[in-house]
């Protein structure tokens, strides 16, 4: 009888130790999947047809553009904000891409790339300061849209 006690009280306390060491095995694995699940980043995004805080307006050059999305991407690790828009505008590629080669020169951006104004699609990249600035130009037969993205560091 004494025997058959004691090999029991081992058996709760060895299932005990099993359950304890099960769920600290979830604990473990449960955290890491949710930290490895978290975006690096916080997305803003504005109303239709809108700007999202923060965007320079300055940086659509046509005023008759359309704003087809805006938003934020803010990377708190890095310290860093990276706002964009989309838009379309009825002026031709080759017209968008020589008025914001004029604007990027005259305003102090260092072009790092330079866009073809003879491609269907082409981009210009420039930097100023602690600012790096993309801009994308596609040809959509009726006009040119546009993609703005830059970092503020």
């Amino acid at each position: 009888m004494i025997g058959q006690k004691e090999h029991l009280e081992k058996s709760k306390s060895t299932l005990v130790k099993i359950i304890i060491g099960l769920v600290a095995v979830a604990a473990i694995v449960g955290g890491y999947l949710l930290y490895s699940s978290r975006m690096p980043y916080s997305i803003k995004t504005s109303p239709e047809g809108e700007v999202v805080a923060g965007f320079d307006r300055a940086l659509i050059l046509d005023p008759q553009a359309r704003i087809l999305d805006s938003y934020a991407l803010d990377y708190r690790a890095q310290k860093v904000n990276q706002p964009a828009t989309t838009f379309t505008s009825r002026r031709p590629l080759i017209q968008m891409v020589a008025d914001y080669g004029a604007y990027l020169r005259e305003n102090g951006w260092m072009v790092a790339h330079e866009a073809d104004p003879l491609a269907m699609n082409t981009f210009y990249y420039a930097s100023k300061g602690a600012q790096e600035l993309n801009i994308t130009f596609e040809n959509i037969g009726f006009g040119t849209k546009v993609i703005i993205a830059y970092a503020q560091k």
